[in-house]
């Protein structure tokens, strides 16, 4: 059906820098921001190390989020992109896709491990957290145009990548878009097979 139709082919990995798929979204964006009176500030740390990445498929995600955030946003509103290292705990995705907590199913701390961490902010109304739940969800939008697999996509593709995507938001503060990808290759999820 639409679904397989809508999942994005398994990325073309290689150890390169985020920053030029950074750079490109940032430039493809950058009309949309001044038209809005939006203010787009970037803080990138001085050392961002390589991930194994497809480049293309990461714009993709990148130019999702960023367009998510300026259609959130009224005339005047902020968005702040922050790029940089960090390190976390991997977590354990339970059935739904949500995180099950930072310990493994043994019981043990799970390993900490080395990210490269996006993080774009808006201040824009933010999310109610009956949407948030829903947010990745195919086919679930609030948007009259959209087709409610944007998210759903992005989820997809930083999942293939050994990563994670996560929404926090409050409602009247606004929205940030968490996505952390492994330094270290590892498997990621395809779509469709068994976990």
């Amino acid at each position: 059906g639409l679904l397989q139709f809508a999942r994005p082919a398994a990325p073309k990995l290689q150890r390169q820098s985020i920053l030029p798929a950074l750079e490109r979204a940032l430039s493809l964006v950058h009309e949309v921001a001044v038209r809005q009176d939006v203010l787009v500030r970037v803080e990138r740390s001085d050392e961002v190390p390589p991930v194994f990445v497809d480049l293309d498929q990461l714009l993709q995600v990148l130019l999702n989020v960023l367009m998510n955030a300026l259609q959130a946003l009224d005339r005047g509103g902020e968005v702040e992109v922050r790029v940089g290292p960090a390190r976390k705990r991997l977590v354990e995705r339970s059935s739904l896709g949500r995180r099950s907590g930072d310990r493994l199913s043994s019981g043990r701390p799970a390993p900490l491990l080395d990210f490269v961490e996006v993080r774009i902010r808006d201040n824009g109304p933010g999310i109610p957290a009956a949407v948030l739940a829903r947010v990745f969800d195919p086919f679930y939008t609030t948007r009259t145009q959209g087709t409610g697999l944007g998210l759903s996509i992005c989820q997809s593709i930083v999942r293939e990548h050994g990563g994670s995507i996560s929404i926090e938001s409050v409602v009247g503060q606004g929205t940030t878009v968490v996505i952390d990808l492994p330094v270290e290759k590892r498997h990621g999820d395809r779509r469709g097979n068994p976990r």
